[in-house]
């Protein structure tokens, strides 16, 4: 998702996160692309299934001066 203003833009990016090594493994552009890449490494890996989530990530640029 893209929402900007003349001031400020707003983007939403989705990711596959790992708490347990503390990063960011891959981002998407829509959820529905991130839930595939989970869906598709937790058949190959099934333990993994509590150590990855997706978490939508917010990045903002611009800004009131």
């Amino acid at each position: 998702m893209t929402a900007c203003s003349s001031y400020r833009c707003l983007v939403i990016f989705y990711a596959v996160v790992s708490d347990q090594i503390d990063q960011v493994i891959e981002f998407f552009r829509t959820p529905a692309e991130a839930e595939a890449m989970l869906e598709t490494v937790l058949e190959e890996e099934p333990a993994w299934r509590d150590l990855l989530y997706i978490e939508p990530i917010e990045f903002v640029t611009g800004g009131l001066n």
